[in-house]
């Protein structure tokens, strides 16, 4: 063998072995936990990202902020950290949040969602602390929410509370998804949809952010002002995930492969 091709391949043995443990087998059950320590957040496991200058997010004293500036505008903007994972099967997922900076009527809403693709796909569930605004007349203005899409829109359940921190989570059990906060150290339900048949049952991403959008459409039709234009600050704390099954996006194995080309 030419020493440069045993040297490459010493080489890439020796990353298979340091990064190995970053790249779960497919079937492998575990836990992921992030408690948002340190200087920056962990982009091996987390995508961040912000939609304009009017909003941000960083770490700091140990949580992940987010910033939502009141000069923002559009159709939705916001903050946060997309999982360069997906999950399949069984899991629980975890989360806590602060309310820092939370004006009446801001229009924000924070929490999970989770796209069935990669970046910029359809969210399929969404387990949110919400802020309905001022001209949500039909609506609480401080919610819990859980709600699940199965192609066709969304179904699922508002409940009011007046919480200015908590835990928010999600499960997903055989084919049921089901959306909780905690209240005095116990887990609430915020509603469940059986997902079979439905394509809520394959693989799931998580993104978690906070959001709003300048206007929202009412039941029958209306369009109403949500954001407040008001600055709004939250963090997020001690995040988990149980799971089955899971998967890395494939751009995070893209190094080790470009190795082993002539």
């Amino acid at each position: 063998m030419k020493k440069n091709e045993l040297t490459k391949l010493l080489v890439v043995a020796l990353l298979i072995i340091c990064l190995g443990p970053l790249y779960p087998a497919l079937s492998e059950a575990g836990t992921i936990s992030d408690n948002f320590d340190g200087a920056a957040v962990n982009t091996r496991l987390w995508q961040p990202f912000h939609d304009s200058q009017n909003q941000r997010m960083f770490q700091q004293g140990g949580e992940l902020r987010i910033q939502i500036d009141g000069a923002s505008i559009g159709d939705e903007f916001g903050a946060g950290v997309q999982g360069k994972f997906f999950l399949k099967g069984n899991f629980e997922m975890t989360v806590d949040y602060r309310l820092i900076t939370w004006p009446k009527a801001n229009g924000v809403r924070l929490g999970f969602e989770g796209p069935n693709g990669g970046p910029g796909s359809d969210e399929i569930f969404m387990v949110k602390r919400r802020n309905e605004g001022a001209n949500q007349p039909q609506i609480p203005e401080n919610t819990y929410s859980a709600a699940f899409n199965d192609g066709s829109g969304y179904s699922g359940n508002i409940l009011s509370t007046t919480d200015d921190h908590g835990s928010l989570k999600l499960t997903r059990v055989g084919s049921v998804l089901t959306g909780y906060f905690i209240q005095n150290g116990v887990w609430q339900q915020i509603a469940s949809r059986n997902c079979s048949g439905t394509g809520l049952e394959g693989w799931v991403g998580i993104t978690l952010w906070a959001n709003s959008r300048t206007t929202v459409e009412l039941p029958d039709g209306t369009l109403v002002k949500l954001f407040g234009g008001q600055d709004v600050e939250i963090a997020f704390d001690n995040f988990q995930v149980t799971y089955d099954q899971i998967k890395y996006l494939s751009a995070a194995a893209a190094p080790l492969s470009l190795l082993m080309l002539d």
